[in-house]
């Protein structure tokens, strides 16, 4: 297997953004790569064309031509189809990416980049596109010397046939040279000694014996040249069949090897062709799962995988074909509901994301069951918002009268592992008959009636009307201005007085944030706490506010030793929530050295339910730390009177709206009992708010209330008037207006 090293890949970018072609590029060069850039999708494959890189990077959202396109026509270019292409980008919707897998992606890198992860994806990719193309190189191979052995066969088996033909025509020749030379030596010596001349002198005995000597050694001569000539004839023959022998022994012995080596090619082919057929098995199989892979990236394209309800895009879908069936049937009625869970962000921050997301499920089946029997969708489509379509109403009471349902549904507790946990849902309504063209006005409108509906009160619905749209605008100016105003401490602390109804002594003060806006107006507490409990900034509030107050506190007890103040703070349940607040509070007692009663924690009724566990682990350990804690809005918070007993606090207060139906009807004169009987059981202090007429401070003090608050005995004012208060302070004005109304009971 090829080992790609980094050093020899070839990296081609393509990025309109030059900042991520810098830091890619820089990435990737300090990797040990080539690195090439392009600025869009045309230049890109200009690029690749023109020297074919190892790996192309493209950026889906390009000008003119965008990565898509650009991959897809790479792909359809013989020339780079193979290059791997991985897409880089923003978008996190699961139908974006089948769409790059579609054209030819191998796979997808999102922004904004982690820089490791980029290498490792192309160092992989890279591998994989040198593998397959080894193996493609391989399979070649194989077929080629399978080839180039057959005909090798072929050729020595034709140079085989030939040599033989060729040595059987030297033997021939042989054969025919060994007979020449035996003729030649049998020819008769006799003969040569014959002399038939007519010139011959009989007498000339001596002349006849040097002629015949002389042509005797002649002949012998020529008889000793022929036979080594013949001698040297048969050597070289000899010599030649030799080597012609060897050589073909040479040769047939080569062939036995190639036969050899031919048969091993053939068992590697074979076993190739089995690991071939086991690959195309593996690929179908990988196919299956692809194919199976796509179906589930469609759903999750189109479904929340939280709550498996349809998602914003098929959401999204529906409501379009919803306006579009407008267009052609103008009668056709429809509404579009936002729904919102209150205080979710509370019980997600204080219990944790895994009771969150828990009851985000639980809170999709409630709304299922009552919207899908209406030929309604539900879909999730953010955090803790959802939105529903009904479709086909013959009238739009339908929709108000399933948003009452869902409401009375929410109201119900939701039990959740070992939480019971209290909630509601707040619902804008939204109707065809505004004439909408668009789904994002129809949801536009939704939500601003929904944020109309946690204005009012929350748990409750409204529906859209056009003044909304204005007061939303007005909203978003406020939340701006209140995180200005946090940042340029333009909160102020303002204090109420708390009056004992026996001794009619001050006997300390609750604290209340107000914020005095650059604009020169005060802006009511109703208006922006809600805004700050939504966008977490209550934190940063409630902080300053326990700080200022502590630091106040702290002036009083110096200027008014003998007094033994207690200050009310308010809490919010995001604070309360909060990790280390014990711990906080015992640094801020240390630092302005105040005993533990100084400080009461005031927590609101309704608030302390809808997190409540049953262990009550933090109030418990402010409760055994000494803090003093106090629940406001007493008998506000439903189920209250049967888990009172549950929560470790020390004062309960008796909300405003109890106290002003006393004046009205005997009823409520027996419920305040029934609330001061109560907390005298456990042991609690007992603080009425809102008292505005004497009348009810009397009827107050024959119920045996301990303290009360109110218009009546001061309204709240900055730390200078309540230093004054404590100072000019008369016990009479208490105790004598209660005189004057003896036996108003």
């Amino acid at each position: 297997m090829t080992d790609l090293s980094a050093d020899n890949g070839v990296i081609l970018i393509a990025d309109d953004n030059p900042q991520n072609l810098e830091v890619l590029s820089e990435c990737l060069d300090d990797a040990g790569f080539e690195v090439r850039v392009a600025i869009d999708g045309a230049s890109a494959i200009a690029k690749a064309v023109y020297q074919l890189p190892d790996l192309i990077i493209l950026d889906v959202m390009m000008p003119g031509m965008d990565g898509f396109e650009t991959c897809r026509q790479l792909k359809a270019d013989p020339r780079t189809q193979a290059i791997p292409v991985i897409f880089m980008t923003a978008l996190t919707e699961p139908e974006d990416k089948v769409k790059g897998f579609e054209v030819g992606a191998v796979d997808y890198i999102t922004k904004p980049f982690r820089l490791p992860e980029v290498v490792a994806r192309v160092k992989l990719h890279l591998s994989l596109s040198a593998i397959t193309k080894q193996l493609q190189a391989e399979n070649n191979a194989r077929l080629q010397a399978e080839q180039n052995l057959r005909q090798m066969v072929e050729q020595q088996h034709r140079q085989l046939l030939e040599a033989e033909h060729q040595l059987m025509e030297l033997e021939i020749q042989l054969s025919e040279k060994n007979n020449g030379h035996k003729e030649f030596t049998e020819i008769d010596f006799s003969n040569s000694l014959g002399v038939e001349d007519d010139s011959f002198d009989e007498p000339s005995w001596i002349k006849v014996f040097k002629k015949t000597s002389d042509k005797l050694k002649a002949e012998i001569q020529e008889r000793k040249a022929a036979q080594e000539e013949l001698s040297k004839l048969k050597d070289a023959l000899e010599l030649e069949v030799a080597q012609r022998t060897a050589e073909l022994q040479e040769r047939n012995e080569e062939l036995k090897k190639n036969e050899a080596m031919l048969q091993k090619h053939m068992v590697k082919l074979s076993a190739a062709m089995a690991l071939k057929q086991k690959t195309m098995a593996e690929l179908e199989a990988a196919n299956i799962a692809l194919k199976e892979a796509e179906e589930q990236l469609r759903y999750d394209a189109h479904h929340d995988n939280l709550t498996k309800l349809p998602n914003r895009l098929q959401f999204m879908d529906a409501l379009t074909e919803a306006i579009d069936r407008t267009k052609t049937c103008p009668d056709y009625r429809y509404a579009v509901l936002f729904a919102d869970l209150d205080r979710f962000k509370v019980i997600n921050d204080s219990l944790g994301h895994l009771v969150g997301d828990e009851l985000l499920k639980v809170a999709a089946k409630r709304l299922k069951e009552i919207v899908e029997p209406h030929n309604g969708i539900v879909a999730r489509f953010g955090g803790d918002e959802f939105v529903i379509l009904l479709r086909d109403l013959t009238d739009f009471s339908q929709a108000e009268t399933i948003a009452e349902q869902l409401q009375t549904l929410f109201r119900q507790p939701f039990h959740l592992k070992e939480y019971e946990v209290f909630t509601g849902l707040s619902i804008g309504i939204t109707f065809s008959n505004n004439g909408y063209q668009l789904p994002s006005d129809l949801l536009r409108d939704a939500d601003i009636a929904m944020y109309q509906a946690k204005a009012n009160g929350r748990g409750c619905y409204e529906v859209f009307d056009p003044v909304m749209q204005t007061v939303a605008m007005s909203r978003l100016q406020l939340e701006n201005d209140l995180q200005r105003a946090i940042e340029r401490n333009e909160m102020q602390l303002y204090y109420q007085p708390i009056v004992s109804l026996t001794t009619g002594e001050i006997t300390g003060f609750e604290s209340l944030v107000r914020w005095y806006h650059s604009s020169g107006q005060w802006i009511s507490p109703a208006k922006f706490i809600p805004i700050a409990e939504e966008t977490g900034w209550i934190k940063f509030i409630g902080q300053w506010v326990m700080e200022e107050a502590f630091k106040q506190t702290r002036l009083w007890y110096d200027l008014f030793p003998e007094r033994n103040l207690v200050i009310n703070v308010n809490i919010s349940p995001l604070q309360l929530n909060q990790s280390g607040l014990s711990d906080w509070l015992s640094e801020l007692y240390n630092c302005y050295h105040l005993p533990r009663q100084a400080i009461k924690l005031e927590i609101t009724e309704s608030s302390l339910l809808g997190v409540l566990n049953t262990e009550g682990h933090t109030l418990r350990q402010l409760h055994q730390s000494g803090t003093k804690l106090c629940i406001d809005d007493f008998g506000t918070g439903y189920s209250s009177l049967s888990r009172l007993h549950e929560l470790p606090t020390d004062t309960l207060k008796i909300d405003r709206s109890f106290v002003n139906r006393m004046v009205e009807d005997e009823g409520g004169i027996a419920l305040v009992k029934t609330i001061i009987t109560l907390a005298r059981g456990l042991s609690m202090d007992i603080v009425a708010e809102g008292i505005e007429t004497q009348k009810q401070l009397a009827l107050l003090q024959s119920l045996g209330c301990d303290y009360g608050q109110g218009y009546l005995f001061h309204k709240p004012a900055d730390s200078k008037t309540a230093t004054y208060l404590l100072q000019s302070w008369q016990r009479d004005r208490v105790i004598g207006l209660s005189n004057n109304f003896t036996g108003v009971i």
